[in-house]
Formats: structure tokens, sequence, C-alpha cells
């Protein structure tokens, strides 16, 4: 019997065929791998700007809100009036205050008349009706503590006019039970 050591061409055409076939799928499969891969690529390059431009922007109102939010404009070197003055302690563009009127002056906002035992430099407590009409709230200390003692009446009234401020009809969800108001 004599063997065939030859192949048959027909087999090694289709052979032949088929790893052409084969490297062909290998060749598209390796194509899209590198186009997804390119793909992944530039997504992850434009979420990468997106977030860096996110940053940016937050990092800017940041910055804003930060500027606006120092306490009306702090500047711990910026001069205060000195004590003993009109306004004392209180912030002042430089150079900007006024001396303390003399005791005497007119000027100087005081209640009391010449002549009088009042202090000339000293806003009385019973002569503050506008500040008294204006505030309309809260005692700070309740009625109870300053009306069982004795007080001179320009005591009284300063207690009588040491209010919170207006208290508006609504104000948050236990206004009724502060008020003593039944809800229609």
């Amino acid at each position: 019997m004599k063997v065939d050591t030859m192949p048959n061409t027909d087999s090694v055409t289709a052979e032949l065929a088929r790893l052409r076939a084969f490297t062909g799928t290998l060749l598209v499969e390796v194509k899209l791998l590198r186009l997804h891969l390119t793909l992944a690529r530039d997504r992850l390059r434009a979420l990468a700007e997106a977030s860096d431009a996110a940053f940016a922007r937050c990092m800017a109102m940041l910055r804003r809100w930060a500027e606006t939010s120092r306490k009306a404009n702090f500047n711990p070197a910026q001069p205060r009036v000195p004590a003993g003055n009109i306004g004392a302690g209180q912030w002042m563009d430089s150079g900007s205050f006024r001396i303390a009127p003399a005791p005497n002056d007119p000027s100087a906002g005081s209640n009391a008349t010449p002549g009088s035992d009042l202090n000339p430099r000293a806003q009385y407590a019973g002569l503050t009706r506008k500040l008294r009409d204006r505030a309309d709230g809260h005692h700070y200390v309740p009625r109870a503590v300053f009306e069982k003692h004795k007080f001179p009446p320009e005591t009284a009234e300063v207690f009588e006019n040491a209010k919170s401020g207006k208290l508006h009809v609504v104000g948050n969800r236990f206004d009724l039970e502060h008020r003593n108001i039944i809800p229609p």
C-alpha cells in the first residue's frame, strides 16, 4: 500500500481560505478594539476637561463668596474712632472722625438743658419716644422682673423700651403659641 505524501490541493486551498478568513476576522477585531480604546481615551479626556472646567467654576464661585462674606469688609488695619468720641470703637476712614464736643455744646445730642442737674452728654431714656414707638416686640427683660422692683422712672423707661423689634403676624411655626392666639 502506497501512502500519499502530497496533500490534496483542494484541502490546502480550503485550509488557506479558512486561515485567511480567520486572519481577516482577527484584523477586524483588532481594529474594533483600537477604535474602542480611542473612543474611551477621548471620553476620558472630555470628562477630565469637563471636570477641570467645573472645578475652576467652583473655585471661582468660592473665591467670590469668600470675598463677599467677609464681615462688613473687615480690615484689621482700618482705624477706629477713639474712645470718648461720638461713635467710639466704630470703623472709620482714615482721618474722618470728629472730636467729641465740649460738655455744654448743644450739638452733643443731649436732652439736658443748661443749668440742670442732668449730664449734658447723656441721652435720657424718658425722652426717647421715637425709639419706644418704633420697638414693638418681646421685652429683653421680662416685665415681671423689672416691675417687681422699684426703679427710678428713667430706669423703668429703659426696661420698657428694651424690645426685640416689631413682631410680624406670621413668623414661624411656633408663632401662634407665642402670641396665645387661637388659630382660625
